[in-house]
């Protein structure tokens, strides 16, 4: 039986940068190739989720354009409808800061922080950017390639993404504590929020969904969280592979609010898997290296 052998991230890397190359305008691929001298972790996180939207189905093709900007790629799956997503990236330092676990896998483990705030703020860095994007479902990828970052990006962070921290209530009765339930106050939900009257209100209906997108050195675990009711509402079968958490039935009634995963089991394996061109890009690209420097 042979062995699977899957692609490192540097492979995936290279061959995005290749595609760039090939089918992208000169200034474009400089462009890129700049910010992955500046920032190397941003570069990857691109390259990286290029390959698995293609490893998925998704049609990816570069929405970004010179000059004007944009969604990094318009997505147009075999399943579902098209929309865009956009990439960004939380650096492993920050991870490391905030949750307080060590970037090495070999560490021994030990208490960590969820990151909620920080990836609200990152939510809130886009805003601005999803909101002029084309009208289209807008999906938001935040990676990162901290070792542990599947601790800080998992289900769990997910679902305090979606609704906040949760915490138990115990109500105060003539004899003292009642059971104590399980509560929320939305204060670091990236979809909703409490207003004066204690109603609870929509907010960053620009971005249809959020893919959480902890990076490993073989493989990518993305966990989707949808906008109960966004401004361009997501098909959740363009991301039929991705577990996606949402809630129940909005508005909230009962003063209750439920959530639920498309599927509780965890998600096949999505190893990396570099950008593969076609013969004809591969001529232009060859084109590319054998032309002479001026």
């Amino acid at each position: 039986m042979r062995k699977f052998e899957e692609d490192s991230v540097e492979q995936v890397l290279d061959s995005y940068c290749e595609f760039l190359a090939a089918t992208q305008e000169k200034s474009f691929y400089q462009k890129f190739i700049k910010r992955w001298e500046q920032d190397t972790e941003a570069a990857k996180s691109e390259a990286i989720v290029y390959a698995w939207a293609c490893a998925s189905n998704l049609n990816p093709t570069i929405n970004e354009k010179p000059n004007i900007g944009g969604a990094d790629f318009l997505c147009s799956p075999e399943v579902g409808s098209p929309f865009l997503l956009e990439v960004t990236v939380i650096k492993s330092e920050a991870i490391g800061r905030q949750s307080l676990l060590l970037n090495d896998i070999f560490s021994p483990g030990g208490a960590y922080r969820l990151i909620t705030v920080a990836l609200n703020n990152k939510v809130r860095s886009k805003w601005n950017q999803m909101n002029k994007s084309a009208s289209l479902p807008r999906v938001l990828a935040i990676c990162s390639l901290h070792s542990m970052s599947h601790l800080v990006l998992g289900r769990e962070a997910a679902r305090s993404l979606l609704i906040s921290e949760q915490f138990i209530s115990c109500p105060l009765t003539e004899d003292g504590f009642g059971p104590g339930v399980w509560m929320t106050d939305f204060k670091n939900s990236v979809f909703f929020k409490i207003d004066d009257q204690n109603k609870v209100n929509l907010r960053n209906q620009v971005i249809s969904a959020i893919l959480l997108f902890p990076i490993f050195p073989d493989r990518v675990a993305p966990l989707g969280v949808l906008h109960p009711n966004p401004s361009f509402p997501l098909d959740k079968n363009s991301l039929h592979l991705v577990p996606i958490i949402g809630i129940e039935e909005w508005p909230i009634q009962n003063n209750q609010v439920k959530t639920l995963w498309t599927y509780e089991i965890s998600p096949s394996a999505f190893y990396h898997k570099r950008v593969r061109l076609s013969e004809s890009e591969k001529q232009k690209l060859k084109e590319l290296q054998d032309a002479p420097e001026i």
